[in-house]
């Protein structure tokens, strides 16, 4: 039996001009050859929507299973299966073919085409319009407004991402400006394994950061970029891979000349490096001034430095390859140990004399004063009663044990002075006591021989 099939309408769901809706309703009443209705009859509707002409390239197209009302009506929602917003709408004219197999099957007997007129471009006047056609294009603030609440303006980013390619002369891509109070600029929420922002520089000639932030506030403790973390990691990680050439996993550079911080570290343990590599450090520190304190490491507190060794018997808890300066006192509990193997040691000669060189440098007492940095900061001096000799007097006698050196220097004094090795007037003590010796045995002897007379 032939069938027939009057098309009754095409209808946008929405408010066309204020809310672009993401599909279209198409309804139609199915009859037979006879002109009966086809109630509650299951029937299949193939749509295509085509570009240019009644017979033009199919741009969009989708299969329905439908089923009629008692009254004969079939209604489908077109765009529910196939988006409509892959078309440019702007591109036109379209037309809608309608096909229809009203046994629900795929054999297509009743069909039709019909030019898509004003309607079904709201779905373009929303986009790139006013409601009207050829009408001055929207802003993005016109669009967002135009969305309404909730879904409406948000994106779904489930066909792919939203890329925004800057091009041109133009030297920023997305600028996000906030002058509203304690507010969020840009805000990412990762609620499933993943990274919540990530810049990468994919260029190896960029001398730029991929992540750049300044900021210009005056308060002393704030942040251009703050790593917070209230889990178990880090606030702020910085790595590097194993086939990188980069020296630095964070690098902190401070420009000024005045003060400041490269890296500032503040907590229960304010800066803390580890390395499991023989070679590495961890913790370095290097400062390559050639004029002022010039100073790699400083550490303040009531430990100012601490050192600890996992093998106390090859490693050190502290190593110096240079002049150790202690403005205080020295104290060690093992005492201090000189390398003194005879292996190290070559064009070895007894200390002949050691009396009568000793006999010319006399022991005192004295009030030394020296320049020191008080706790507030700020230079002063120092008073100590000591015992000891005088640095000018041993030099005419011993000028091996005198060395010369700017000892304060950090206190702002460049003068060089004379110090004493007081360690190495230790053998000249043992021999001038042998000599001693030797000649209160020699004044015993002859005592001895006296009383036998």
């Amino acid at each position: 039996m032939k069938h027939l099939i009057t098309f009754l309408t095409l209808l946008l769901v929405g408010e066309l001009f204020a809310q672009a809706p993401p599909s279209m309703t198409y309804q139609a009443v199915v009859r037979d050859a006879a002109g009966a209705l086809i109630n509650t009859g299951n029937v299949s509707i193939r749509t295509s929507i085509l570009q240019g002409s009644a017979t033009g390239v199919t741009v969009q197209t989708e299969t329905h299973a439908a089923t009629t009302n008692t009254n004969g009506l079939a209604s489908i929602q077109i765009g529910s299966i196939n988006p409509l917003s892959v078309i440019d709408w702007s591109n036109g004219p379209y037309f809608l073919k309608t096909e229809i197999d009203p046994t629900g099957g795929t054999n297509y007997t009743i069909s039709g085409v019909s030019q898509l007129l004003s309607v079904p471009y709201a779905l373009y006047a929303a986009i790139s319009g006013n409601g009207g056609g050829g009408g001055t294009a929207n802003t993005l603030d016109q669009a967002y407004d135009q969305g309404g609440a909730g879904l409406g303006r948000s994106i779904t980013t489930d066909a792919g991402a939203v890329q925004i390619n800057n091009a041109g002369t133009t030297t920023t891509g997305l600028e996000v400006n906030s002058s509203v109070a304690n507010s969020t600029a840009v805000l990412a929420n990762v609620g499933g394994v993943g990274v919540g922002f990530r810049a990468e520089s994919t260029n190896a000639g960029n001398t730029f950061a991929a992540i750049q932030a300044n900021t210009n506030s005056s308060g002393a403790n704030n942040s251009a970029i703050l790593g917070n973390n209230s889990g178990a990691g880090y606030g702020v990680s910085g790595q590097i891979p194993a086939t990188a050439t980069g020296a630095a996993g964070i690098y902190g550079s401070n420009l000024r000349t005045t003060g400041g911080y490269g890296v500032l570290g503040i907590g229960f343990n304010g800066a803390v490096g580890q390395s499991s590599f023989g070679a590495g450090y961890g913790l370095y520190g290097s400062n390559s001034g050639t004029t002022g304190l010039g100073i790699g490491t400083y550490g303040v507190g009531f430990n100012g430095v601490y050192g600890q060794s996992t093998n106390t018997a090859t490693g050190w808890s502290g190593y110096f390859t240079a002049d150790i300066g202690v403005e205080g006192a020295g104290f060690a509990i093992g005492g201090w140990q000189l390398a003194s193997d005879r292996r190290l040691k070559s064009n070895i000669v007894p200390i002949k004399n050691a009396l009568s060189q000793l006999s010319l440098i006399q022991g005192t007492h004295y009030t030394i004063t020296t320049p020191t940095t008080l706790p507030n900061g700020e230079k002063g001096t120092q008073q100590r009663e000591q015992f000891g000799v005088i640095a000018q007097d041993v030099e005419q006698v011993f000028p091996e044990l005198i060395k010369e050196k700017a000892l304060f220097i950090n206190q702002g004094d460049e003068t060089v002075y004379k110090t004493v090795d007081y360690i190495q007037l230790v053998p000249v003590l043992i021999e001038a006591i042998k000599e001693l010796n030797t000649e209160v045995e020699k004044l015993k002897k002859e005592l001895e021989e006296l009383k036998q007379r």
